[in-house]
């Protein structure tokens, strides 16, 4: 079968090296610092492509919707990546999000990484007919190394990431545990800007708080020395904790990570799952996962075997390229291109 040639304008900047057996890419990347001058500019020159693919951009998606209702019958795809949309929780945000649905309409195709969409549809009327998904990425994945180094064993839990934790919940749980645990956080100004909420005064004395500034070396370092990895999110319609645990599992470490679509339909064995906002059961996990080493075996292997199945950024381009030729494929009543991981 002859490759196509797909003309994409999008902000990811590899986008354009990805290798493809059925899909060359005619790529051009986006102002990486937008104004709204400069997203003007480029909608209008839009028209030259049949994809515009705006990754993790939110305010210059919205943008970009609401030019589509000023100026119609545009007959490029517009395909939005990793729409992270929150539960609406006061009036104010219930009419934002009423705005936001309204706009979204005009996005031909989502690409998510998570599978439960039902938040989605119910808050923003993202249904299932515009959405697929793909699976994320490992972060780390070039530099983990030899896996005859990795182990499940540690020195202590370890609380990561910062968007959408519940910590409050952790130390409730570790209060009841004589276990060390680390909590990384990036300060709370940025944790914050990720809705989470963090509190260091009068932390368990098991409990130490350690800063990070996003160095991945330290970041692979301070997974490397736990024993138990724990994800504790607040409820939510978005996968948050996802790109931590996938982390966590490429280095072979048990995790235990709050129910919500980041796990919803995808993880199984892969990782111990508890109800968010539970520090009764949040605790008993990480003491089964502490105490009991064949499960934390089990469970870490399970884990690092379901990431190299995902392995890295070369994997996640790639499938994110042929779920746009299969949208242009299906607007054109031709054949869908399949990239194994497509979510109905």
């Amino acid at each position: 079968m002859p490759r196509v040639t797909i003309r994409i304008m999008s902000n990811l900047p590899d986008l354009g090296s990805v290798e493809s057996p059925r899909v060359i890419v005619d790529h051009e990347l986006t102002d990486q610092v937008p104004s709204l001058i400069s997203i003007f500019r480029e909608f209008l020159k839009a028209s030259k492509f049949q994809v515009v693919l705006l990754n993790a951009c939110p305010k210059r998606l919205l943008i970009f919707c609401f030019l589509r209702y000023l100026f119609p019958n545009r007959k490029w795809l517009l395909v939005s990546l990793d729409q992270n949309l929150l539960i609406p929780q006061s009036p104010i945000d219930q009419a934002i999000a009423w705005i936001k649905r309204f706009l979204l309409r005009k996005v031909d195709l989502f690409i998510l990484y998570l599978r439960d969409i039902s938040g989605y549809e119910r808050y923003y009327g993202i249904s299932a007919r515009r959405t697929v998904y793909v699976p994320f990425k490992v972060n780390v994945w070039d530099m983990i190394g030899d896996p005859k180094n990795l182990s499940s064993d540690g020195d202590y839990v370890l609380v990561a990431g910062r968007s959408l934790r519940d910590l409050k919940t952790f130390i409730e749980a570790m209060r009841t545990l004589k276990f060390p645990a680390v909590l990384l956080h990036q300060g709370n100004k940025i944790m914050a800007e990720h809705d989470t909420v963090i509190n260091l005064d009068q932390l368990p004395i098991n409990v130490t708080a350690a800063y990070h500034d996003g160095n991945r070396k330290s970041w692979i370092e301070f997974i490397r020395k736990a024993r138990v990895v724990v994800i504790p999110t607040l409820p939510t319609i978005t996968a948050a904790g996802v790109s931590v645990y996938l982390d966590a599992m490429a280095l072979k470490k048990c995790v235990i990570l709050s129910d919500n679509p980041a796990s919803r339909g995808i993880l199984t064995e892969q990782a111990i799952i508890v109800p968010p906002q539970d520090p009764q059961r949040l605790a008993e996990a990480i003491r089964e996962a502490w105490v009991d080493m064949e499960l934390r075996e089990q469970i870490a292997t399970m884990g690092w075997e379901y990431a190299q199945t995902l392995q890295g950024e070369k994997r996640l381009l790639k499938d994110i390229l042929e779920c746009c030729a299969s949208s242009l494929d299906r607007e054109a009543g031709k054949f869908e291109i399949e990239t194994g991981h497509r979510g109905e």
